[in-house]
């Protein structure tokens, strides 16, 4: 009697072990399922990816720094023009800026950056050859700015460039310090010129980051639609 319980008590044993060992082995399926659904939603979801760090604009594989200025990198995209990829932009913010737009979602993280006095940049990558009065007509061509201050940017822009065309792989960035006022442009690394003009500055930045932005999918890539 007590041999036939003990060997009914060691089955007993050995199917319990067997239970556990099966739900340890489920658990472990399970976690280990959503562990691979986690990093693939880590890679395409719709939050954005972190500043700072470097990023490629898909459609021209042109990439950006991380950071420039002290500014971090909060977003890119592509100006196209019909079928053409004319050019990759990159939106770089000051820190402070950057943990603002963090706080936020959709609209009101490219309104917070025309908003905000903090210093941010546009940074272009230029995907193919392009002469400089086709660029500068193409930026300068605001509303609601003074036709002579639009003729004078665009002059600077042009005498800044120089002649021949801005080739593909060369840059261009516009820049604003502490507020909109002010306009600082950069070709091919160098210093071309400023412009004190709030109207003018505020709608250069908005042809970019503004709900009409030329560039679509750099306000895709923010999240601000």
């Amino acid at each position: 009697m007590n041999i036939h319980l003990t060997m009914k008590q060691s089955q007993l044993y050995d199917y319990t072990v067997l239970l556990v060992v099966a739900f340890c082995a489920y658990l472990l399926a399970t976690l280990g399922t959503q562990g691979v659904l986690q990093a693939k939603q880590a890679v395409t979801s719709d939050v954005p990816t972190a500043a700072g760090g470097p990023r490629k604009d898909k459609a021209t594989g042109i990439s950006f720094e991380g950071m420039e200025d002290k500014m971090e990198l909060m977003g890119v995209g592509t100006r196209k023009k019909a079928i053409l990829n004319i050019y990759s932009v990159g939106l770089y913010v000051a820190p402070k800026l950057r943990k603002q737009m963090d706080t936020l979602t959709g609209p009101a993280r490219c309104q917070s950056v025309i908003d905000s006095k903090a210093s941010k940049k546009v940074q272009l990558k230029f995907a193919m050859g392009i002469g400089p009065e086709k660029i500068a007509e193409a930026v300068s061509g605001l509303a609601g700015v003074d036709s002579q201050v639009r003729q004078d940017f665009q002059t600077m822009l042009i005498d800044g460039m120089g002649e021949g065309k801005m080739k593909k792989g060369e840059t261009m960035s516009f820049e604003w310090k502490k507020g909109l006022e002010t306009i600082s442009v950069t070709a091919r690394g160098k210093p071309i010129g400023s412009m004190k003009n709030k109207a003018l500055a505020q709608g250069v930045l908005d042809l970019y980051v503004g709900p009409k932005s030329v560039s679509p999918s750099l306000l895709d890539d923010l999240q601000c639609r």
